[in-house]
């Protein structure tokens, strides 16, 4: 999965396009929300590049999707549950 959400994040799928591409199949292999979500987060973590500093010195990435108050996606791992 996370070579998978790798691949996705390189090609330019938003996150939550990759947990509702790559969900469904993980959670039949046995995986839960919570390692879905960290797998995923993970591969965007390791294929977007380093985040950027805004003028007024805080940071942003394109990685806004997993900050950690975001809640875990909903059993159906769809857009909603993000």
């Amino acid at each position: 999965m996370f070579w998978a959400a790798c691949r996705l994040a390189e090609n330019g799928v938003s996150p939550a396009e990759a947990l509702d591409a790559l969900g469904a199949a993980a959670q039949s292999a046995g995986l839960g929300d919570r390692e879905i979500t960290t797998t995923v987060r993970s591969a965007y973590r390791a294929t977007q590049p380093a985040s950027e500093v805004t003028p007024g010195g805080r940071s942003q990435s394109a990685g806004r999707w997993f900050g950690r108050s975001a809640s875990p996606p909903s059993a159906a791992l769809g857009r909603a549950g993000l």
